[in-house]
Order: C-alpha cells, then sequence, then structure tokens
C-alpha cells in the first residue's frame, strides 16, 4: 500500500496565503505540521480512486491553517452582534457545539466539513489516536 505524502508548509500557506513567513514561527510550522502528518492519517482519508491523496492533503492543510490562525489570532467564535454607538461586539458562546474550537475559524469549518463527509466520521473524543484506531 502507498504511504501518502506528508504535507508541507508550502501546503499550507497554499490555502491561507496571510500565513506565510515570517508570520508563523519555523519551530511552530514544525510541530503543527508534525502534528497533522502524525495523527491525521491514510486509516483517517483513504487514497482517492485514482491512488491520490487530495482530501488527506487537503484536510492536514486545513487542520494546520486553522491551528497557526488560532495561535496568531487568538480564539474567539464568530461576531453575532455589533453596534456603533458606544461600540459593543459580541461573540458565539463557543462551547454549546461539539467542535467549538474548529467553529473559531473559516479553516476549522472547512476541516469539520472534510471530516463529516469522510467515510471516517470523527468523533473528537480524547485519546492517542484522537478517538481510537481506525477513526479519530
Amino acid at each position: 500500500m502507498a504511504v501518502p505524502p506528508d504535507i508541507l508548509w508550502t501546503d499550507v500557506v497554499a490555502l491561507a496565503p496571510e500565513l506565510a513567513n515570517p508570520k508563523v514561527a519555523v519551530p511552530a510550522q514544525t510541530y503543527f505540521l508534525g502534528f497533522a502528518n502524525q495523527r491525521l492519517t491514510e486509516a483517517h482519508f483513504p487514497a482517492e480512486p485514482d491512488g491520490s491523496w487530495s482530501t488527506l492533503t487537503l484536510v492536514r492543510a486545513y487542520f494546520v491553517a486553522h491551528l497557526s490562525t488560532m495561535g496568531l489570532y487568538g480564539v474567539r467564535g464568530p461576531v453575532t452582534n455589533e453596534s456603533l454607538g458606544a461600540a459593543s461586539k459580541g461573540y458565539a458562546n463557543l462551547f454549546s457545539s461539539n467542535n467549538f474550537l474548529f467553529a473559531t475559524t473559516g479553516y476549522g469549518r472547512m476541516f469539520s466539513v472534510l471530516v463529516r463527509t469522510s467515510a471516517c466520521v470523527l468523533g473528537f473524543t480524547t485519546g492517542p489516536d484522537i478517538g481510537g484506531p481506525g477513526c479519530l
């Protein structure tokens, strides 16, 4: 069976050009890429019928872009209300859903869509394999 190639920082920047160097420090890039390449595997996202790894590559890149964006800009929910007079802004409650942290960035939301539509639906549980063998 073919082994999928690891994604590189260039794969992430292709999706998220605002993260181009030097925005995200190289040690952070290395950590996020290593985590995604080790934890999001062909067991979770098998090869495409043509033998390519396009879904796995995309899932990994969205995941890394999400982590990097959270690291740069912090974690907060989407804006749910704004006021101009006396300047006010309200954010959604991040803890109201199972996948609250993935809702904090557009990249996290795309990651969640790919995961929910994959052959192996993720439960986002804890554990060494993010949910057990075979599925995240």
